[in-house]
């Protein structure tokens, strides 16, 4: 069957097709100046304009699938990225007034034969340091403008390489990053290896989870791009948020709970509940802090310790203790915003002794840290070096015999064994045929998605009870000539009988925002309201 040739352009998502081909030539210009032949620091850029595709008629929209596959993972550069610096090459960051880069690996997916499956990379070296040198004063945009727009005088080094797109393609395959550096090596003196690949990934962990840019209005739990979970300062990585769930308990202030998992053995999860109001909002003002609501709960019985504005509150009920961060921020004598973490004791003590002794980002925070048991997210204990502790246990309690560290049996304490059978016939819907009934009974092994601690839900209430959705029997929205309102209705009654509803009609507080909120669907529903008249009408 007849092969054509189709031109992808980065911005359009669809296919031009010409009979031009791509400049694919190799390229050596190292000789032309002696700093050419060495390498101490780089940036890199991936670009997909200009991939020519091979491919049959009858298998274009397979092809089409397979580019994007092939083309996300060829401008992956994580494993790039480590190789350089496993030789102490400066990895630069194009941002907004940059320092100048003296120079940026360029790389390309110039061709894509979708019949052979090879692909061909394009990756180009160039000389940025005179373009570089007015990034102080420009965008990050335009910076990197300017690198599609390099001219071919700039160019140091130009390599295709031509690799299998199974190859490619292998989950954790390093193939591409393998060639690049065997390429630059060939021609360029690179610096020796100085660190392996384990010490790196454990630098970039430390990195990632720097928290000190955490937005000044929250304290609770923010979510970075990299999936690092702030808590204040203190960053955690590799977490997940399993479910956010939000109410309009009080009418001018957003609140709800969220519930996050971590990858991480010392924090495996925390539960943050929340009432977040806006600070020059006049209306807003909640009725108490959690730390009030918390040590009513308790009856006193716990220790509270403020460090760096944040509360550390222990508590103890029922012969349980329970554990929570917690943060009010106040504002002309009203509290306008609350936070709570709660979280297990293992947790509460490492992030106290955190905050306390003001540590910078430590590997306890990554994957790469171990608990205080020894444990780290691979499961190998730190004290013996294996996957068993000094006790001959593995981290869920399991000898390599199979007997559970807890129960001194084959059995934990749920009937599970080592390898997940259950000796009450438990399937993975709960059923038990021995006990001919449904119970809720997990493994240890399992990922459940529950807590692992009991959640207590602290329910904010605003001082203003006008605000408090319980103080109404109905609350909706209507539409008027002059824009929608909020109103809550209320039944009154006389000895048993409804006699009228008092409504109350809100407005927005805000000339320019409206009181229904349908742009930002992760913000507050009403965000600034005021009362507006209240109405009385007889049934």
């Amino acid at each position: 069957m007849k092969s054509l040739s189709i031109i992808l352009g980065i911005i359009i998502s669809i296919f031009i097709f010409t009979g031009c081909a791509a400049n694919m030539n190799n390229i050596n210009n190292i000789s032309k100046k002696e700093e050419y032949s060495k390498l101490n620091e780089i940036t890199m850029i991936g670009y997909k304009k200009g991939t020519q595709i091979t491919y049959r008629r009858s298998t274009l929209a397979q092809c089409k699938v397979d580019y994007k596959l092939v083309s996300d993972k060829v401008l992956r550069f994580a494993f790039l990225q480590e190789k350089f610096m496993m030789r102490d090459i400066d990895i630069k960051y194009i941002t907004n007034n940059s320092e100048p880069i003296s120079r940026v690996l360029i790389v390309r997916p110039a061709l894509y034969n979708c019949v052979s499956k090879l692909v061909d990379v394009e990756v180009t070296l160039y000389d940025i340091e005179k373009v570089s040198q007015k990034w102080k004063n420009q965008e990050k945009k335009d910076s990197i403008k300017d690198l599609t727009e390099l001219k071919d005088s700039n160019i140091i080094y130009r390599k295709v390489l031509t690799l299998k797109q199974a190859d490619i393609m292998k989950k954790d395959s390093d193939v591409l990053a393998e060639s690049i550096i065997k390429a630059l090596s060939n021609v360029i003196e690179l610096p020796k290896v100085k660190k392996d690949l384990e010490a790196v990934q454990k630098e970039q962990a430390i990195k990632y989870t720097n928290c000190y840019n955490a937005p000044s209005s929250d304290f609770g739990l923010w979510q970075k791009n990299n999936r690092t979970l702030c808590i204040g300062s203190v960053g955690l990585q590799k977490a997940k948020r399993i479910s956010s769930k939000s109410n309009s308990s009080i009418l001018n202030v957003n609140t709800g709970q969220q519930y996050y998992k971590i990858n991480n053995t010392t924090c495996k999860d925390m539960v943050l509940t929340y009432a977040r109001g806006t600070k020059e909002d006049k209306e807003v003002s909640l009725k108490n802090s959690y730390k009030n609501q918390i040590l009513k709960y308790y009856d006193n019985k716990c220790k509270v310790e403020k460090i760096d504005e944040v509360n550390f509150i222990s508590c103890e009920k029922d012969k349980t203790k329970e554990y929570y961060l917690e943060n009010s921020k106040i504002y002309e004598d009203r509290i306008y915003d609350k936070n709570l973490v709660q979280m297990d004791e293992m947790c509460f003590d490492k992030l106290k002794e955190t905050y306390t002794l003001k540590k910078d980002t430590q590997a306890w925070q990554t994957i790469y840290g171990s608990n205080n048991l020894g444990w780290d997210t691979f499961g190998v204990n730190s004290f013996t070096k294996t996957k068993y502790d000094m006790s001959g246990y593995d981290i869920n309690g399991w000898s390599k015999e199979g007997i559970n560290k807890y129960t001194n049996t084959r059995y934990d304490k749920n009937g599970f064994t080592k390898d997940g059978d259950n000796k009450y016939g438990v399937d993975k819907d709960g059923w038990s045929s021995v006990l001919n009934k449904f119970v809720s009974v997990k493994s240890v092994n399992s990922n459940s998605n529950n807590p692992s601690f009991k959640v207590r839900d602290f329910e904010s209430t605003s001082k203003n009870e006008i605000y408090n959705r319980s103080n109404y029997d109905k609350v909706y929205l209507r539409k008027e000539n002059n824009g929608m309102r909020l109103i809550g209705e209320k039944v009154i009654k006389n000895n048993g009988k409804k006699v009228k509803i008092k409504k109350y009609i809100f407005e927005s507080n805000e000339k320019d925002y409206p009181i229904f909120n349908l742009k930002n669907p992760k913000g507050p529903i009403y965000k600034s309201i005021k009362l507006e008249k209240v109405v009385e009408e007889k049934i």
